[in-house]
C-alpha cells in the first residue's frame, strides 16, 4: 500500500516536473526568438534610417548641383558617396524586408546620383536634372519612412504574440508546481519589462526620425505644418499674437565652399544650437532647408518681433560659428494678419528675408502686412 502511495506521488511528481520541464523549454526558445527578434529588428532600423538619412543629403547636395570649379567638385565627391551608400541598402539585411518598389526606387536613385557626379556632364546638364534628383530623392526617403514605420507595427505584433505565449506557459508552470514556477516567473518578468521600454524607446525614435532634422536636432518642415497650423488655430481662437522669424545664413554657399561640407554642417548645427538658447521655452525652432531657420514665437506682437530678431542677429554676430570666418545672419519677421494662413505667412517673411538681404550681409527686415505679388 505505502509502495503503491509512493509510486502514485512519484507518478504525479515525474508529470508535474515533466510539464514544468516542458513549459520551461518553450519559455526559454520563446524568450530567445524575442532576443533574436529585438536583434534583427535592431539591424533592420539601422538600415532604414541610413537610407533615410543618405536620401535627406542627397536632397541636399541637388541644390548644389550646376556649380563648377571647387564647389563643383565637392557636389560630386558627395553623390558619389552617397550613392554608394544607397547602392549597398540593396543588399542583405535591407532586400529582405524592403519592397520592390522601393529598391527599384533605390536603384534608380543610385544611378540618378552616379550620372550627376559624373565630371563630363555638363552643368547646365546638371542643373537641369537637379529639381528631378531631388524628387526623386524626397520621394526614397519618404518610402523608406514609411517602411521603418512599418517594420516597427510588425515587430511589435510580433512580440506581443510571443509575450501571449509565455504568459499561458507560465500560468500552467504555476498550476503545476509554483515553487518551480517561480524560478521562472522571475527571469521572464525581467525579460518582458526589457523588451517593453525597448519597444517604447523604438516607437520614441521613429517619432523623432519622422520630426527631427537628423543634422541640427531641430523640428523639421513636416512638423513645422503641424505644429505652425496649431498656433494658428489657437492664435485666432484666443486673440492672441503669433509671430515668426525667416533666419538664413549670410552667403552659406560660399561658407560651405570654404569649409568643406562637413564643416559647413558642423557650423549649422552650432548655430542651431546657438539660436536654440537664445529664444523663449515656450518657441520653437524648425530648420527649413539648407542654411535657413524658422522661429514661431507665440504671444508676441511686431514690435516684439523686432527686438527678439535683433537679439538673435547680434548673437549670430559676436559666436564663432566657423573658424577664421565671420558667420552672420539676415532675418524676415513678422505678426500673422488676421485670416492668414501659414503658407501666406511664410510668403511674406521669404519676402521680408529677401528685402534684409538685398540690403547686405546680417540685417532685419519686417514683412509687409499684405501678401507678396
Amino acid at each position: 500500500m505505502a509502495w503503491t502511495l509512493q509510486s502514485r506521488l512519484g507518478l504525479r511528481l515525474a508529470v508535474l516536473l515533466a510539464v514544468m520541464a516542458a513549459a520551461a523549454v518553450v519559455m526559454f526558445v520563446n524568450f530567445y526568438k524575442i532576443e533574436v527578434a529585438r536583434r534583427q529588428l535592431d539591424r533592420e532600423q539601422n538600415v532604414l534610417r541610413t537610407g533615410v538619412l543618405a536620401a535627406g543629403r542627397l536632397e541636399d547636395l541637388s541644390l548644389g548641383l550646376g556649380r563648377t570649379g571647387e564647389k563643383g567638385r565637392l557636389v560630386q565627391e558627395g553623390l558619389t558617396r552617397v550613392a554608394g551608400r544607397i547602392k549597398t541598402l540593396g543588399n542583405a539585411p535591407a532586400g529582405s524586408f524592403l519592397s520592390g518598389d522601393s529598391l527599384a526606387s533605390l536603384a534608380n536613385l543610385s544611378q540618378m546620383a552616379l550620372l550627376m557626379a559624373d565630371p563630363t556632364l555638363p552643368a547646365d546638364e546638371q542643373e537641369r536634372q537637379s529639381e528631378t534628383l531631388r524628387l526623386e530623392a524626397k520621394e526614397a526617403a519618404g518610402r523608406l519612412a514609411d517602411a521603418l514605420g512599418k517594420l516597427e507595427i510588425e515587430a511589435r505584433a510580433d512580440v506581443q504574440s510571443l509575450f501571449k505565449q509565455q504568459f499561458v506557459l507560465l500560468a500552467v508552470a504555476l498550476g503545476s508546481l509554483l515553487l518551480l514556477a517561480v524560478g521562472v516567473l522571475l527571469p521572464l518578468a525581467r525579460g518582458v519589462l526589457s523588451q517593453r521600454r525597448e519597444l517604447a524607446r523604438t516607437r520614441e525614435t521613429l517619432a523623432k526620425l519622422a520630426t527631427i532634422d537628423p543634422l541640427t536636432k531641430t523640428y523639421n518642415r513636416k512638423k513645422l505644418r503641424e505644429v505652425g497650423q496649431l498656433e494658428i488655430e489657437r492664435a485666432k481662437r484666443y486673440h492672441a499674437p503669433l509671430s515668426a522669424m525667416l533666419i538664413d545664413v549670410d552667403g552659406y554657399r560660399s561658407h560651405n565652399a570654404a569649409l568643406g561640407y562637413e564643416g559647413g554642417d558642423r557650423m549649422l548645427a552650432d548655430l542651431a544650437d546657438l539660436l536654440r538658447r537664445s529664444i523663449r521655452v515656450t518657441d520653437m525652432l524648425f530648420r527649413w532647408r539648407g542654411g535657413r531657420f524658422l522661429v514661431l514665437a507665440p504671444h508676441i506682437e511686431e514690435d516684439q518681433a523686432a527686438g527678439f530678431a535683433e537679439k538673435l542677429r547680434l548673437a549670430a554676430e559676436s559666436a564663432e560659428l566657423a573658424p577664421g570666418r565671420s558667420v552672420t545672419i539676415s532675418l524676415g519677421y513678422g505678426e500673422l494678419q488676421p485670416g492668414e494662413d501659414l503658407d501666406a505667412f511664410i510668403l511674406r517673411l521669404k519676402a521680408a528675408l529677401s528685402r534684409a538681404q538685398a540690403n547686405g550681409k546680417s540685417q532685419c527686415a519686417p514683412a509687409d502686412h499684405s501678401a507678396p505679388a
